[in-house]
């Protein structure tokens, strides 16, 4: 998947010609193209998270970006709080995309110099999936178990607010402060195995412990009701930020 993404963006690059173009100021040497990558999907879902970004410079006051990746959740661990208690034995993340789309507008009055450096503004769509595996079993006794694969799919359009440092014309450091969306969000698990117990019970322990674990998913979920099907389907707000290190050529 990785060296998937990694190709994706290099034939993404070769489309254009590497220009320099003069910016709003005489002395400021703008290059159209910015390689980043994502240092906070690492930073807080693990190594296993690769996420890079092409930025194209438009106009002086203008950019496009594409940024695609793997992402994967962290180890489930936990124990139900029902009688049934069931307690997660195994966990096998098969990880998922990550892709967002975003045109930027730099803020002509309040920037020094052109894209890609300043203050910007931007719309985005998003789209987010990943399928995890778990096997579980009772707390009192693992003779009988039963595989619960839960497959999550979040899409989302926003605007974000963000500033975009460069260092020696060639290095940035790109950073949203503020990437308010409303997203859709999309849970289905599947029960599969001898357990003695039924799927509803299952389904309703297992999102319990999701969102122990992962403590983000309960702001979007304060009030959410589970299908007898598996599937949790609601509209509720999202949020994007980042900061991002990048080359420009």
């Amino acid at each position: 998947m990785f060296k998937k993404v990694i190709l994706i963006l290099i034939l993404f690059m070769s489309l254009f010609l590497v220009k320099k173009t003069t910016g709003q100021q005489s002395d400021s040497l703008v290059y159209r193209n910015v390689i980043k990558y994502n240092i906070t999907a690492p930073m807080l879902w693990g190594i296993e998270n690769y996420i890079f970004e092409y930025e194209r410079v438009l106009s002086p006051t203008r950019t496009f970006s594409i940024e695609l990746g793997y992402r994967t959740f962290p180890k489930i661990i936990g124990i139900g709080k029902t009688d049934s208690a069931i307690i997660v034995r195994d966990h096998k993340n098969k990880g998922g995309i990550s892709a967002t789309i975003d045109y930027r507008f730099y803020l002509k009055k309040e920037n020094k110099y052109s894209a890609p450096r300043g203050i910007y503004v931007s719309p985005y769509i998003n789209y987010f999936n990943n399928k995890i595996e778990n096997t579980i079993s009772t707390f009192y006794s693992d003779l009988a178990s039963a595989t619960v694969t839960t497959q999550i799919d979040i899409f989302g359009i926003g605007a974000q607010l963000g500033y975009q440092f460069v260092f020696y014309n060639r290095f940035s450091l790109d950073i949203c402060m503020i990437g308010p969306s409303v997203s859709w969000y999309n849970i289905n698990m599947k029960v599969g195995g001898s357990i003695n117990l039924d799927e509803g019970t299952i389904d309703e322990e297992m999102v319990d412990i999701i969102l122990e674990n992962y403590p983000i998913i309960d702001i979007f979920f304060e009030d959410f009701e589970i299908s007898k099907k598996g599937r949790i389907s609601q509209l509720s707000f999202g949020y994007r930020y980042y900061f991002k290190i990048g080359f420009l050529f």
